[in-house]
């Protein structure tokens, strides 16, 4: 990942380091290619997901009105990641239950 991406991602997220696996899945999704991650719960595979809009912003490879649907059974996590999210300036999350 390009290092502004990684400033990005550092400032908007509070996440001083990258996992080696979310930077995989992140650069998948960024060249629009199919991904699944199995990783333990907790591991932090939403965060690619979460990253992907602003990162795209910021290496200005996409235009503003980008969208991703994310499909969780939780319902605590779907309110607590859009939560989350919604804190984030220049993004907007809603969920339906």
């Amino acid at each position: 990942m390009a290092t502004d991406a990684k400033k990005k991602v550092s400032e908007l997220f509070n996440v001083s380091n990258v996992k080696k696996e979310q930077e995989q899945m992140l650069e998948m999704l960024l060249r629009r290619q199919d991904c699944i991650a199995v990783l333990p719960t907790g591991y932090g595979k939403s965060l690619p997901y979460q990253m992907l809009v602003p990162v795209r912003r910021e290496m200005k490879t996409s235009d503003m009105n980008c969208k991703i649907i994310v499909c969780s059974p939780l319902m605590a996590l779907m309110r607590d990641q859009c939560e989350r999210l919604n804190s984030i300036p220049g993004i907007r999350a809603v969920y339906k239950g």
